[in-house]
């Protein structure tokens, strides 16, 4: 049976509360109390969703907010015009745009406040989650995204300091032009074979090496490789963030002259 979800939390002004997140992100109220055995009260949320907000107030025992930097809500929304607009709304209905604690949330999101200082986090990305039950399927989702053409998916399986030393040259590429080289269709794989795989773990690292056989184009150059290939996992939050890939081309070893 599907479950929904209630956020409650405790604030110092309900109305000004209520303007603030239904002008922000376009809730509505869909539920009040007042006096309560002592509480006012009010539900936000939106037709159809799974989650709503209460907001409460104690009127014998009122209750200090108390969120620390890492009390989140995350709203995802893949579509670019969407979430610009999104974010436009937020400053207009009152929230200040801070800096996310977590560096990870400022790769492709913004942070809001709220009055009391309740944090919303607004996320250009698709909202889907794959449970990632080992790192070889970290490893998986790595290559399906490349075939795929999955820049959101790379966006959330990437480290913010993801660093790839490049197969063909040997040269430093960093996270942001990486996705970009993907997201723009610029780099295409056609094929990626792995094989002979093995995991090594210490404890939330994860050292993956493996061979592959990669078919693609570049600009639009077709280019194939064989490589024997490095990755290096780091697990944070019950997921798998890739935080170095580097290969090293395959060469058939030199010929020997006849005696």
């Amino acid at each position: 049976m599907p479950l929904h979800l209630r956020i409650a939390r405790p604030v110092s002004d309900i109305e000004r509360t209520k303007d603030m997140y239904c002008r922000g992100l376009g809730l509505r109220v869909i539920g009040r109390f007042e006096n309560h055995d002592g509480f006012d009260g009010i539900m936000l949320g939106v037709a159809g969703a799974n989650y709503h907000f209460e907001f409460t107030h104690s009127r014998k025992h009122p209750v200090r907010p108390a969120p620390t930097v890492e009390d989140l809500a995350v709203f995802y929304t893949p579509a670019e015009s969407e979430w610009q607009a999104t974010c436009a709304g937020m400053l207009a209905a009152g929230f200040t745009q801070v800096t996310a604690f977590n560096p990870y949330w400022e790769v492709r999101g913004r942070t809001y406040e709220d009055r009391d200082g309740y944090r919303i986090v607004l996320q250009q990305a698709e909202g889907s989650y794959v449970a990632q039950a080992d790192p070889l399927s970290a490893d998986d989702q790595f290559f399906a995204a490349l075939l795929g053409v999955n820049r959101d998916a790379l966006d959330q399986l990437l480290a913010p300091d993801f660093l790839l030393i490049d197969v063909m040259t040997g040269s430093e590429i960093l996270r942001a032009p990486f996705l970009d080289l993907v997201g723009s269709g610029q780099l295409v794989f056609d094929a990626i074979d792995p094989a002979d795989r093995r995991v090594r773990r210490y404890q939330d690292v994860a050292v993956i090496t493996g061979r592959t056989h990669m078919r693609g184009r570049f600009g639009g150059a077709p280019f194939a490789a064989s490589s024997r290939y490095t990755h290096v996992f780091l697990e944070r939050e019950s997921r798998w963030r890739l935080m170095a890939a580097q290969g090293t081309p395959i060469t058939p070893p030199p010929q020997t002259s006849a005696a």
